[in-house]
C-alpha cells in the first residue's frame, strides 16, 4: 500500500470525515468559520479524500499524502535548518500513525510545512530532552501531542502562511489527534511568538536540544486556548495586522 492510500485510509476513517457535518459552531465555538461566513477547513478534494485548507491572501494548507510532497516538506526543514546553523539529521519521509505533515503554498514547490504529532508507542520528540515535564502532564490524564519540523521559505510573507498553517493545524489536533495539550519545543528567540501570539506557556526551561545542536525551550498550550488564538490570529492576517513571527521553530 503507498504512502498516498495510507492516508487516504487515515483521512476517510469515520473518526476524522464527519467532523465538518458533526462540529457545528454551537458544539464547538472555538471556530467560528461559518458565523463569520468562512467556509470549513474540511472540504471535497477531487482524489477523493479530506482536503483541509484555508485561504488566506490566496495562500492554502494541507495534508500532505503524496510521497513527493512529503519529500519537498523534509528539504524545506532541511535547507531552512541548516540555514539557521541547526544540525539536521536525515529524515526519510514515510507515513506514521501517529503524525502528519501539512504543507502550505500554491501549485508549486510548498513554501511552508509543519508536522503535527500526538502520543503513542513512540512517544513525542520532547521526550528527548523533557521526558518528566511530558510525563506529568500525562499523568494528569492530558491527552498530549506536538507541533513540530517547522520551516518556511526564506522569501516569503510569514504571517499569512502562519496563519493558514496555524489554522488547519489547530483543527487537526484537536478533531483529529484529538488532544487536549499541544507541546513544542523551540530555540528561545522564538518562544515570544508563540507565547504571545498563540498563547503557549512556558513549560520547561531553556535546555541544550541535542538534536539539532542548538537550545531549546519547551512551550504548551491547552487546545482550546490555541483555537482562541490561532482564530484571532487568522483575523488579524486578514485583516492586515502585523505579528512578529519566526521563520523556524
Amino acid at each position: 500500500m503507498t504512502a498516498t492510500h495510507v492516508l487516504q485510509d487515515r483521512l476517510n476513517a469515520p473518526n476524522f470525515a464527519v467532523l465538518s457535518a458533526r462540529q457545528s459552531v454551537h458544539a464547538n465555538p472555538v471556530h467560528h468559520w461559518r458565523s463569520a461566513g468562512h467556509a470549513s477547513p474540511l472540504a471535497s478534494h477531487p482524489s477523493g479524500y479530506p482536503f483541509l485548507s484555508t485561504a488566506i491572501h490566496g495562500i492554502q494548507t494541507r495534508v500532505a499524502t503524496a510521497l513527493h510532497e512529503l519529500e519537498a516538506a523534509a528539504d524545506l526543514v532541511r535547507r531552512r535548518y541548516a540555514w539557521r546553523g541547526y544540525e539536521v539529521k536525515e529524515h526519510s519521509p514515510s507515513v506514521r500513525p501517529t503524525e502528519l505533515t501539512l504543507i502550505t503554498g500554491g501549485a508549486g514547490a510548498p513554501v511552508g510545512t509543519i508536522t503535527l504529532r500526538s502520543d503513542g508507542l513512540d512517544g513525542l520528540q520532547a521526550d528527548s530532552c523533557y521526558r518528566a515535564e511530558v510525563d506529568a502532564a500525562r499523568a494528569k490524564g492530558q491527552r498530549v501531542g506536538e507541533v513540530t519540523r517547522l520551516a518556511l521559505e526564506s522569501e516569503v510573507d510569514s504571517k499569512p502562511v502562519l496563519a493558514s498553517m496555524f489554522f488547519v493545524a489547530q483543527w487537526l489536533l484537536q478533531f483529529h489527534h484529538e488532544l487536549t495539550n499541544v507541546f513544542v519545543e523551540v530555540n528561545p528567540r522564538h518562544a515570544l511568538f508563540y507565547r504571545r501570539t498563540l498563547g503557549f506557556v512556558v513549560a520547561a526551561s531553556e535546555r541544550f536540544c541535542e538534536r539539532v545542536g542548538a537550545p531549546g525551550v519547551l512551550l504548551q498550550v491547552p487546545i482550546d486556548v490555541l483555537g482562541h488564538r490561532v482564530g484571532a490570529f487568522r483575523d488579524r492576517v486578514l485583516g492586515g495586522v502585523a505579528d512578529a513571527a519566526p521563520a523556524t521553530a
